[in-house]
């Protein structure tokens, strides 16, 4: 019996998830930012910046560490972002803009030579797409009602789309209130 339980113990103690508590009060990198996340938003701490200054918590990571894990943040951001709309073409020397266009235009050749296009196909005869013409052929033609119907039907439709209108309710880009 006292081995059975040891075995229940040592399974319990296995799947049981409890953290050390080794650690105490002592911060980490999960302490500062599981306390509150609302409190360490950039524009919380943008905005309670002057509150808060000599104003030191216990258990709070250090004021230099926000800062500089804050400036780590903005500087990865900014090194991965392209600002399209900085970028100008007068940057760019008038041969390396002409060399650039003669590049891209060449591989879009390239490329548009690899895919098979439908229009380029040459059309060499009417029956080219129908595999059993004799069937085709030998079968009951379209009544005059039926190709009435779907005429009507085809108007109703080009009507139908011809009235579709799209109403503007809210803007499709936001713009972020980044200062």
């Amino acid at each position: 019996m006292d081995c059975f339980r040891a075995l229940v113990n040592y399974a319990s103690s296995c799947f049981n998830c409890q953290e050390d508590s080794t650690q105490g009060n002592e911060p980490n990198e999960r302490t500062h930012l599981l306390d509150n996340p609302v409190s360490n938003s950039p524009a919380v701490l943008r905005a309670n910046n002057e509150d808060r200054e000599g104003v030191d918590y216990p258990n709070s990571v250090p004021k230099k560490d926000d800062v500089s894990a804050l400036n780590k943040i903005i500087q990865d951001t900014a090194a991965n972002v392209i600002d399209v709309a900085a970028m100008d073409i007068h940057h760019i020397e008038p041969h390396e803009y002409s060399d650039r266009v003669r590049f891209y235009s060449q591989r879009l050749a390239q490329q548009w030579n690899t895919v098979p296009h439908p229009n380029s196909v040459s059309h060499v005869g009417l029956l080219k797409d129908i595999p059993n013409p004799e069937s085709v052929l030998t079968s009951v033609p379209i009544s005059h009602e039926d190709l009435g119907m779907i005429r009507s039907m085809v108007q109703k439709a080009n009507v139908a789309v011809a009235e579709i209108k799209v109403k503007h309710t809210e803007n499709l880009v936001v713009p972020f209130r980044i200062p």
